[in-house]
């Protein structure tokens, strides 16, 4: 027993294992009886009328006064031992009442003491001992600890909820407050911390004295201090030893904090930190602007968390060259550099300031786009002279960029990929590789055959099935739209078997959904990348402006802003960090679809470097265009500063497109300018490969992506539509997971030679979805392998035989950039330029 307790209760002469119970309430005699004989003594009172009343329960078989008395004192010493302290339940029962009756609460009465006691001894009661209590006890019980309760769990405004009925809250302001503003002074620099709350929480046990430490979660409630509104930069705040956390409690209605959780808070801190200006910066210190462009320069305060009011005036040095405003818009006004000069109107001593250079709007070309697109266009005629499957895009490119469709490269394409369906009987691939399709869709409507019938077979048929087309990530979706939008007269037709009815409004609504927050997309990761974005763009500009699309245009123009910061100084943009030509090209593309001329809009001009200007930086001269610059990085594609098929195809339709948009025609997939006409059959004489392609065995369909997700792209899901699959004429006929899996530009022709034929076929592997780190022979550094790795030999080149070594790329950039940068250019390769140049290294040996 508690040491205090027993001395009050020896005190007054009551026996510890008892309380007295008035006559009315108590019990019949013989449950009195029968349990003092077991557990009690009758209580001892100096009040004659109790101790008649105590006589009048007494019995014959009832010990004598001096037996209860030794009795208690025995029990005491029992209890003393065991560390208990126990009533018996007539007892408890009646203490319990006591402190029921009270009007108030007074934690220093004997009546509460008893209660204590009374409340442990409840407590240790058995299940089925408690169950025989009577109800009306049990709820005087819990009234009274609930009294209690109320009485000790707030102090000083502060009300700590949720620990048990006996806990007592102190609230007791920090007696060392100097040392609170020291060290928020350490930990917030630059302010000078003023305390409006400063408090030490801490909680007791009032049963014993003892101190206590919140076992379960609590909540705490504490006044919002008079002023807190008015404060410059208030913060709430408790300390961890040597920092500090700063709090977001709520506001309650009747102007309090709540915070709701707080076992382990035992310093609360209130205050304001007002900070007074230091010093300013500017957000760029240089900068390069177009003529009758605009660029706003924005104050960045010393420290940034400053609470002290200023002003800013602004003044350029040359107002010929740029003008500012009052709010720090800098304008260009011709070509010349001015200094932007900010000062604080309070403190004059405090200024920043912007060098800015004056650029004409876009460079000069140094070569015209259509002598580019004649030597390109000339040089893809002479390298890709039977034309099969893997020339897509070079059938595309020409097909749009004005070469007659009477012209027998469109007719052999066109019978060679009539009898590479018939082979496969209309199964174009065995993975999620839906690309496949839409890639010929597209190509075939460009040389005006309708690819609803094409031998017979319905191209879209096979992507009309929506959980089919998704499982390719964002690549799937991209290019069925682009297919479904290429001419007015192409719709999906209704697929019974489909598990989810493909429709212009499932692939819309999958590409809005897969939207990054803050605008752009990406096949994985959350930062948006170039290549994709711009697809996307490709896919919903005919959305653009339209009435009811407003959510598609909101969604571009933040894709447009995306792609505006994202490229580089010198005109371009890149993938995985390195700049690369089909990047640029498929920006280009995006910009043309929508209408957008990049050589006047200033959003895409960067001190005078544009788009174009970029790309044609690429081509080489008399023939196509390489992947990367020489004595760039390498990431997963062509060796640098060579020529590249995949570049070369991507980028001549670029410059289709833009000389399309310049000349005022449809875009470069909006093919509603072309006539279509029922293609009919192959005439049976072959493929074009060098081997016949045997029938794939299809796949069992993969499970459904949820709609608006890329995180899964089975079979590769890189920015390109075909691969190397789409164009490799491979003699298995079945498609590689290659990274390029899904757009008009790198499922590329071959990336070195499309002519560079093997025992088994038509090279135009592309970049490969599994590739490794890129190696070169010294003899084919000019020339690609297919997908077995076969070169071209002596027998089928006529040039003499060359070394059968794999060419191989890095794994992490072939999977996100190679192939990915555009869509399915399962490409030509560059066969007799490849040729050429084999012949003139051979000579020089």
């Amino acid at each position: 027993m508690n040491k205090q307790w027993m001395a009050l209760l020896l005190s007054t002469g009551i026996a510890v294992t008892a309380c007295p119970v008035p006559a009315a309430q108590m019990p019949p005699a013989e449950q009195i009886h029968g349990e003092a004989e077991e557990t009690s003594v009758p209580v001892q009172h100096d009040d004659s009328d109790d101790r008649e009343t105590a006589n009048e329960f007494q019995s014959d078989t009832e010990p004598s006064q001096s037996e209860t008395d030794d009795g208690a004192a025995g029990n005491e010493e029992e209890n003393n031992e065991a560390g208990e302290e126990k009533l018996d339940i007539p007892a408890m029962i009646s203490c319990i009442q006591e402190a029921a009756a009270l009007e108030e609460i007074d934690l220093s009465s004997e009546t509460v003491s008893k209660f204590f006691l009374a409340s442990d001894t409840y407590d240790s009661l058995t299940e089925e001992e408690q169950a025989e209590i009577d109800a009306g006890v049990k709820e005087a019980l819990e009234t009274v600890r609930n009294r209690i309760a109320a009485l000790i769990s707030s102090d000083s405004g502060v009300t700590a909820t949720g620990n048990p009925w006996y806990v007592q809250t102190h609230v007791q302001e920090n007696p060392d407050q100097e040392q609170t503003i020291q060290e928020l002074s350490e930990a917030y620099p630059g302010t000078l911390p003023q305390l409006l709350y400063d408090i030490n929480i801490s909680y007791t046990d009032i049963r014993t004295g003892e101190s206590y430490q919140p076992m379960t979660m609590i909540s705490l409630t504490f006044p919002v201090p008079d002023g807190y509104e008015s404060l410059t930069k208030p913060r709430i705040l408790r300390s961890t030893g040597d920092s500090f956390m700063e709090l977001t409690p709520q506001t309650t209605e009747d102007n309090c904090f709540y915070l709701d959780s707080a076992r382990t808070l035992n310093h609360l801190i209130i205050a304001d930190f007002p900070a007074g200006l230091q010093g300013i910066s500017l957000n760029s210190k240089s900068v390069k602007i177009n003529r009758g462009q605009k660029y706003t320069l924005k104050v960045v305060p010393v420290p940034e968390s400053v609470t002290e009011e200023y002003t800013v005036t602004w003044k350029s040095s040359d107002t010929s060259v740029a003008k500012v405003s009052k709010k720090g818009v800098v304008t260009a006004v011709k070509n010349g550099k001015a200094t932007i000069t900010a000062s604080v109107t309070q403190h004059p001593e405090m200024t920043a300031s912007c060098k800015v250079t004056v650029m004409q709007g876009a460079n000069a070309l140094k070569k015209s786009v259509s002598q580019v697109m004649a030597e390109t266009s000339a040089y893809m005629r002479a390298t890709d002279t039977n034309p099969s499957v893997g020339s897509e895009w070079y059938v595309l490119g020409l097909a749009r960029g004005g070469l007659s469709l009477k012209e027998k490269y469109f007719s052999t394409y066109y019978n060679h990929t009539a009898n590479y369906i018939e082979e496969k009987k209309g199964i174009l691939t065995n993975t999620s590789k839906y690309t496949e399709y839409s890639k010929r869709i597209l190509v075939l409507t460009s040389e005006g055959k309708d690819a609803r019938n094409v031998g017979g077979y319905n191209l879209f048929q096979y992507i009309s099935d929506f959980s089919l087309v998704k499982e390719q990530g964002l690549n799937g979706p991209i290019w069925a739209l682009l297919a479904l939008n290429c001419h007015p007269e192409y719709s999906f037709p209704e697929n019974p078997s489909a598990k989810e009815q493909n429709s212009e409004s499932a692939l819309v609504n999958f590409l809005l959904q897969s939207e990054l927050p803050g605008g752009g997309w990406t096949l994985m990761g959350s930062n948006a990348d170039s290549d994709i974005t711009g697809m996307t763009l490709q896919a919903l500009a005919p959305y653009y402006h339209k009435s009811g699309y407003e959510n598609v245009t909101a969604a571009i123009d933040r894709g447009l802003n995306k792609l505006s910061e994202m490229q580089n100084d010198s005109g371009g943009y890149s993938t995985m960090g390195v700049e690369t030509e089909e990047s640029c090209a498929q920006i280009i593309t995006a910009l043309c679809s929508l209408g957008i001329d990049p050589e006047t809009d200033s959003r895409f001009i960067k001190g005078g470097h544009w788009t174009i200007e970029n790309l044609l930086s690429y081509h080489i001269d008399g023939s196509g265009f390489m992947h990367v610059k020489a004595g760039a990085g390498n990431n997963g594609g062509a060796a640098a500063g060579t020529l590249d098929g995949m570049a070369t195809e991507q980028g001549y339709y670029a410059l289709v497109a833009y000389q399309r948009l310049k000349d005022g025609k449809t875009s470069l997939y909006d093919m509603s300018d072309v006539s279509i006409k029922k293609g009919g059959k192959g005439d049976g004489s072959g493929t074009g490969l060098k081997e016949p392609t045997p029938i794939p065995t299809p796949t069992p369909v993969p499970a459904t992506t949820p709609s608006g997700g890329n995180t899964k792209t089975p079979g590769g899901s890189g920015k390109s539509l075909g691969g190397k699959s789409s164009g490799s004429k491979s003699s298995t006929g079945s498609e590689s997971s290659g990274k390029d899996s899904g757009s008009g530009s790198k499922d590329s022709k071959n990336s070195k030679s499309k002519n560079s034929k093997s025992s088994k076929d038509k090279n135009s592997g592309g970049w490969d979805f599994e590739a490794e780190p890129y190696t070169e022979s010294e003899e084919t550094s000019q020339m690609d392998t297919g997908e077995d790795g076969y070169q071209e030999t002596a027998g089928e080149s006529g040039t003499g035989s060359l070394t059968s070594k794999k060419k191989e790329y890095g794994m992490i950039f072939g999977f996100a950039a190679g192939g990915a940068l555009a869509g399915g250019l399962a490409g030509s390769g560059i066969k007799a330029g490849v040729r050429a140049l084999i012949k003139k290294r051979r000579k020089k040996k």
